[in-house]
């Protein structure tokens, strides 16, 4: 499973440790079960199979069945019969799992051996002679993944966020009322931004290819703005939303609150871990989705990693990735639990879906939002308690809401609210910088040309619908214009 996902190996460590605990508990118990070494060996391995199975039932009933004719030849006496060689069989399965153990070893080997991308090189050849200052600003971006735009907000989904954005704005920000993605995914618009250019510019696999998800991950991960902070004397730090395949690690401070991560998620949910725990422990994965949701919107959680405050320090670069409004959708708009039927994301309707399913979604999603715009109005105040007067602080999202997007028929269906997002900059001594229709792609040009004295080209603000390997990308320009 981990191979498929092409996340970073050090994911691993945790999965592993509590699956070896789990198989030698599950051995041991199998055999005081059957008083026999060999004979508890074939059990447990038969439940084992059970159990990593669990998500197809099918899988679940022969293994079940394959058990019990175990446990009755196991206690046949001796006499009766002739027993099956235990011993043998135990060895049989041991090579077994030898060579599929080489083969997943030689095909991850294999991964790291692929050709790596050069580290990228800060442009600092467009400098300006003469700083405006000695020392640039702290920079803070804040990223509520999957928040949407006033306008289509209360479009698409009757929500009136009037009311957050006037804090935002009465806290110093200006909101840009025509802010979009240029991408429809996260990953998509994280390499794009970090790399100040699009996808097109970079060195990037066919997007069919099978090494596309690991290249476009390679890219975000030894992206452009991080070398140019750095050159510029920047400490870097970012706090992980949980969805590994995004995670920027090569940060010099990576932060994370613990929980339930990507890759985690993935075994639970095929296994038969996810029904046990939907039956047992309902509230287990949302609370983790609540939790990290909770702890990144805590800036007491990692602001002193970062800095000391009345302390001097280098100028810190800080980017928060929030893993909400976006599914799952875990709290009302109270902040009161809503455990949703599935254990790490709802299911998004597509056009064979009922109108029905497709408003209580929507409904959902505006009372997450709603509640996750308190929290961060919280986090705000406390950032800007915490970190100097002129700090750069930035709210923004990478794309949109997408509860009304058929992503099977994306050239018939309506996507601007997948494009609309939220943007609201601070930017002390250049109000307005941004404009009213930023775009993603161009922050940290606009960033560093300000603030670090550089003279970056400006890229399209085009959008492109499509998500790669589903879909081709298609280039669309300017979506409010249309």
């Amino acid at each position: 499973m981990w191979l498929k996902t092409s996340l970073d190996a050090s994911l691993l460590l945790r999965p592993i440790v509590v699956a070896v605990l789990a198989a030698v508990a599950l051995t041991g118990a199998a055999i005081l079960f059957t008083r026999d070494r060999d004979k508890g060996a074939v059990l447990a391995s038969l439940a084992a199979v059970a159990i990593v199975g669990g998500d197809d039932l099918r899988v679940v009933a022969l293994a079940l069945v394959a058990i019990c004719l175990v446990v009755a030849l196991a206690r046949r006496r001796p006499t009766v019969t002739k027993l099956p060689p235990w011993s043998r069989a135990t060895s049989l399965l041991d090579l077994v799992s030898v060579v599929m153990l080489g083969i997943l070893t030689a095909t991850a080997a294999s991964s790291f051996v692929s050709p790596m991308l050069p580290d990228s090189q800060p442009d600092l050849s467009t400098r300006h002679p003469a700083p405006t200052s000695d020392r640039p600003p702290d920079i803070v971006v804040i990223l509520l993944d999957a928040h949407g735009r006033e306008d289509l907000l209360a479009e698409r989904y009757g929500e009136d966020v009037s009311e957050f954005v006037a804090s935002l704005s009465a806290r110093g920000f200006d909101v840009s009322p025509r802010s979009r993605s240029n991408y429809m995914s996260t990953s998509l618009t994280l390499t794009s931004m970090f790399n100040y250019a699009h996808l097109s510019d970079l060195t990037l696999p066919m997007s069919t290819d099978p090494s596309f998800g690991s290249a476009l991950r390679s890219h975000l991960d030894r992206n452009k703005a991080f070398a140019t902070l750095r050159a510029a004397g920047y400490r870097i730090a970012t706090v992980s939303a949980g969805f590994d395949g995004d995670a920027l690690r090569s940060a010099d401070v990576f932060i994370d609150g613990g929980q339930v991560n990507e890759l985690e998620a993935v075994l639970i949910t095929n296994s038969i871990l996810r029904r046990t725990l939907t039956t047992l422990a309902p509230n287990a994965l949302p609370d983790q989705v609540r939790d990290r949701v909770r702890w990144n919107l805590s800036p007491s959680n990692w602001l002193p990693r970062l800095v000391t405050p009345g302390a001097s320090h280098d100028p810190s670069f800080l980017f928060v990735h929030v893993p909400s409004p976006h599914p799952p959708y875990v709290f009302a708009r109270d902040g009161t639990n809503r455990n949703p039927d599935v254990s790490f994301a709802d299911n998004i309707p597509d056009v064979n879906q009922g109108q029905a399913q497709i408003s209580a979604l929507a409904e959902a999603y505006a009372n997450q939002l709603a509640y996750v715009d308190e929290l961060t109005i919280s986090a705000v105040d406390e950032v800007l308690l915490s970190m100097p007067s002129d700090c750069v602080l930035i709210v923004m999202s990478d794309h949109g809401p997408a509860v009304h997007i058929d992503w099977e028929h994306l050239s018939t269906t309506d996507t601007d609210e997948r494009f609309g997002t939220l943007f609201a900059a601070r930017t002390p001594g250049s109000p307005n910088l941004f404009g009213d229709a930023p775009t993603p792609v161009n922050l940290f040009p606009t960033l560093f040309n300000r603030y670090l004295d550089l003279r970056l080209p400006m890229a399209s603000n085009s959008s492109f619908i499509g998500v790669p390997p589903r879909q081709d990308l298609i280039e669309i320009g300017d979506p409010d214009a249309q």
